[in-house]
This record gives structure tokens, C-alpha cells and sequence, in this order.
């Protein structure tokens, strides 16, 4: 039988059922600290501490193994050229008769032999892709056609006007690494 505590606001205690007893043995004796309850709050107090210390592990972990690999892979680079800034490939859809039938892919890269222009490339690099990925949609829209290649000249020379728009001065000169198109019908 659970017995719950009762005060009066003279002072005196006493038991739910109405018995009587003495006001120390009440306040020694702890009826809550034998039940299950107690140690079950208490575990779950600590749940959300042991969950971060288990994720911050398989963090470190994780890191680790990721460093370790990145150091065995090779890094593939086109050139080892100091002034060479790589650029991933970039790809537009061929459209014909308002369906899209084919991809036109554009590997580039810039030869800039001035430090300062490539570092500002190099930071610039998003906004380039940006710019590179519009003009190749507007060209591929405009003048690619299925059964023709494009002309590889004409990429380039609107690449490098791009190029030199966008990094407000010359000496940045744009190469093509790979031009081609995938008919898909």
C-alpha cells in the first residue's frame, strides 16, 4: 500500500488514511527512492548525452577513415601545369522540334600564367561555371542542331568573351579539353 504525505498548516502531518506517526520517521524515510520510476527518469535524463557522445565518435571516425582514403586516391589532373585552373565538365541540352534529343558536352580549362588573375579565377570559379553553363545553354539552343556538329571554334570564342567579361581584364585564355554531342532518339 502507497501512503502519500499530508501537511496542515499548523505544523502537524499526517497519512492520507489517517493514521498517525511520528513527523521524523516520515521526513528520514524516502517511500519514492525504492521504486523503479526513480532510476528509469534518471537514464533517461542522461539519453540524449550518451546519443551525442556515440555520434560525436562515429564523427571522429568517419573523418578519419574519409582523411585516410583521400590521401591513398591519386588526384587526376589534366595537366602539371602551375598555371592550369580545370574547370568539370558542362553539359546542355540539345532541343529539336521543342523536344529534347541529345546532350552537348563541354570540358574546358584556363591557362592563366599571372598569379593574381588565377587566384581571382580560383575564387571566381562558381560564378565562371555560372556563366560558362548559361552561354552554352543560349548556344546550344540557338545553333547546335542534331545532325551537324557544332563548331568547336565558335565555343571557344564565346567562352573567352565570357571569360574576360567576367574577370574584367584579359590574360585569362580559355582551352578546350573536350567538345561533343550524344543524340538520344
Amino acid at each position: 500500500m502507497f501512503l502519500a504525505w499530508r501537511s496542515h498548516s499548523g505544523g502537524q502531518g499526517g497519512y492520507a488514511d489517517g493514521s498517525e506517526q511520528d513527523n521524523r520517521a516520515v521526513h528520514e524515510t524516502s517511500y519514492t527512492s525504492d521504486l523503479p520510476v526513480k532510476a528509469y527518469q534518471e537514464r533517461e535524463m542522461f539519453r540524449p548525452v550518451k546519443s551525442l557522445l556515440l555520434v560525436a565518435a562515429l564523427g571522429v571516425c568517419v573523418s578519419t577513415s574519409a582523411r585516410a582514403e583521400e590521401k591513398e586516391m591519386a588526384k587526376h589532373k589534366t595537366t602539371q601545369s602551375e598555371s592550369w585552373v580545370a574547370f568539370e565538365p558542362m553539359y546542355s541540352t540539345i532541343i529539336d522540334a521543342n523536344r529534347p534529343c541529345g546532350m552537348l558536352l563541354v570540358e574546358i580549362g584556363l591557362d592563366i600564367p599571372d598569379p593574381a588573375l588565377r587566384e581571382d579565377a580560383a575564387r571566381a570559379a562558381p560564378i565562371l561555371r555560372d556563366y560558362y553553363v548559361r552561354s552554352l545553354t543560349s548556344f546550344t539552343a540557338s545553333t547546335v542542331r542534331p545532325w551537324r556538329q557544332p563548331d568547336v571554334s565558335v565555343i571557344a570564342a564565346r567562352l573567352q568573351r565570357v571569360t574576360d567579361r567576367a574577370l574584367k581584364q584579359t590574360g585569362a585564355r580559355v582551352l578546350l579539353g573536350q567538345v561533343a554531342i550524344r543524340i538520344t532518339r
